[in-house]
C-alpha cells in the first residue's frame, strides 16, 4: 500500500505539473485580433493571427490587438475665422491594420485613442474650422467634415491608425452669436413685412387715385 502511494504521488504531481505548463503553452487569439507576442515583458516582432497557438510557457506572453472597427465621440472645441467660438462632437470610426499591432502597441501602448486620436481631432477641428466663417461652417457642413476626415487621416496613419469614416454630429455656436443671429433675422422679416406694407400703400393709393379719374 505503502510503495504504490509513494508511486501515486510523483505520477499526479507530474500530471498536475504537466497540466499546468500544458495550459501555460497554449495561447488563443479571438477573431477580428491579433496576438503580439511579448517575450519576458519585452514585445516582439513576431505576432499571431486569429485562433490557437503554442508559446513558450513562463516565457512569453500574448497581447490582444483589436483589429475590428471602432467608434468614438469626440468633443471639440474651435475658433471660426471671424472669432466665433464653436462646439462640435465628431463621431470617428477608426481601426488598427494586423500588419500594424505590434508597431502601435509598442510605440502608443493600448491608450492609442486616447493619446493619439483625441489629441489629433482636436487639432484637425481647430486647424479646419479656423478658415471658415460661422455662417459658412453652417452652409459647408459637409465640406467642413471632409476637409476634418482627410487632415485627421493625414495625421493618425503615420501612427498606424487608420480612419474608416468621421462626420460631424453636433454643431454649436456661443449664445452671444445665436442671439445675434436671431436678431438679424428677426430685423430681416421686419423689413420684408415693411417692404410689403409699402407696396399695399402703394397700390391703394394707385388705385385711389384711378377710381377718382
Amino acid at each position: 500500500m505503502k510503495k504504490s502511494y509513494k508511486v501515486l504521488v510523483p505520477i499526479c504531481a507530474a500530471a498536475v505539473i504537466g497540466s499546468i505548463v500544458l495550459c501555460a503553452s497554449i495561447t488563443h487569439v479571438p477573431v477580428g485580433e491579433t496576438g503580439i507576442v511579448k517575450r519576458f515583458g519585452a514585445v516582439t516582432e513576431e505576432t499571431l493571427s486569429e485562433g490557437f497557438h503554442f508559446k513558450a510557457p513562463f516565457i512569453e506572453s500574448v497581447y490582444d490587438m483589436d483589429n475590428k472597427i471602432q467608434k468614438a465621440e469626440i468633443k471639440c472645441e474651435a475658433v471660426s475665422r471671424d472669432m466665433q467660438v464653436v462646439t462640435t462632437t465628431v463621431a470617428v470610426n477608426f481601426y488598427v491594420p494586423s500588419n500594424q499591432s505590434a508597431a502601435v502597441y509598442q510605440d502608443i501602448g493600448k491608450d492609442y485613442e486616447d493619446v493619439v486620436l483625441v489629441p489629433c481631432v482636436q487639432e484637425s477641428i481647430k486647424a479646419i474650422m479656423a478658415k471658415y466663417s460661422a455662417s459658412e461652417l453652417v452652409s459647408s457642413r459637409t465640406l467642413v467634415a471632409s476637409g476634418v476626415q482627410n487632415l485627421l487621416s493625414e495625421k493618425v496613419e503615420s501612427y498606424g491608425i487608420f480612419i474608416n469614416q468621421s462626420n460631424i454630429t453636433d454643431m454649436n455656436f456661443s449664445e452671444e452669436y445665436n442671439a445675434a443671429i436671431e436678431a438679424k433675422q428677426v430685423a430681416e422679416q421686419q423689413k420684408e413685412q415693411a417692404e410689403i406694407e409699402a407696396e399695399k400703400t402703394v397700390i391703394s393709393a394707385n388705385a385711389s387715385a384711378d377710381k377718382k379719374r
